[in-house]
């Protein structure tokens, strides 16, 4: 599963080495072990401007759904890549039907494109209703 962590207003990542630094956003982001996307909070773009406009009326919350546009378009490109392995593999797979050791080799590598598959589907739909809201 994904971690998909927008940072409230004015907040951006800090120095991780420095104690207390960082906002709870940011500590559970380092923390987490899974696929992770971090964006900066809204006034912490644009200068001074940026900030003010970005505290008062929450301008630069449409960049941030943007760049998860982004990282959404990113998993789609992942997975489109991982449906042109599959079927490479199944053709291979249909050569060596008389070589079964090959074909155990080439099983498990089915297997694990499936399983990486399935997460990078679950990171795309996690993405897709977060865009969506």
């Amino acid at each position: 599963m994904a971690l998909y962590a927008f940072d409230g207003t004015w907040n951006s990542e800090k120095d991780a080495g420095e104690y207390d630094r960082n906002t709870n956003v940011v500590r559970f982001k380092d923390l987490y072990a899974g696929t992770k996307f971090f964006y900066k909070g809204v006034g912490t773009k644009h200068g001074f401007l940026g900030k003010v406009a970005g505290g008062a009326f929450g301008v630069g919350g449409h960049e941030r759904i943007e760049e998860a546009k982004k990282d959404m378009a990113k998993y789609e490109r992942q997975l489109s890549k991982s449906q042109d392995a599959e079927k490479t593999l199944h053709q291979q797979m249909a050569d060596a039907a008389s070589n079964h050791e090959e074909l155990l080799e080439l099983d498990a590598k089915l297997r694990a494109l499936l399983a990486e598959r399935e997460t990078v589907e679950a990171a795309w739909l996690e993405a897709a209703d977060l865009i969506g809201d």
